[in-house]
């Protein structure tokens, strides 16, 4: 069954040079080198980037989760916070 991390991050004014799609870019990448991922995609609003991937397992997304609060620890230090964060399994078929 595959499992799904989706993160809440907020970025403060400061950090208007953001962009989604640049965080999109660097972040795919480190999910790509994880074992289990599937495929990921960054939605927005005026202040919230929400990251959705999807995993083969819900291990392989707790993994995930870890492996990518360290790359934003190291890169995005300031620029974002983690608002909230849900990992579990899908239900029903993908359409």
């Amino acid at each position: 069954m595959a499992s799904v991390r989706v993160a809440v991050y907020t970025l403060p004014r400061s950090a208007a040079g953001l962009t989604c799609q640049g965080i999109a870019a660097e972040l795919l990448p480190v999910h790509q080198g994880q074992p289990g991922f599937l495929d990921h995609e960054v939605l927005t609003n005026t202040d919230e980037v929400i990251s959705i991937s999807r995993w083969q397992s819900r291990e392989h997304a707790t993994e995930g989760a870890v492996r990518v609060a360290a790359w934003v620890r190291g890169h995005l230090e300031g620029q974002v916070t983690l608002e909230q964060q849900y990992i579990g399994d899908t239900v029903g078929p993908r359409r």
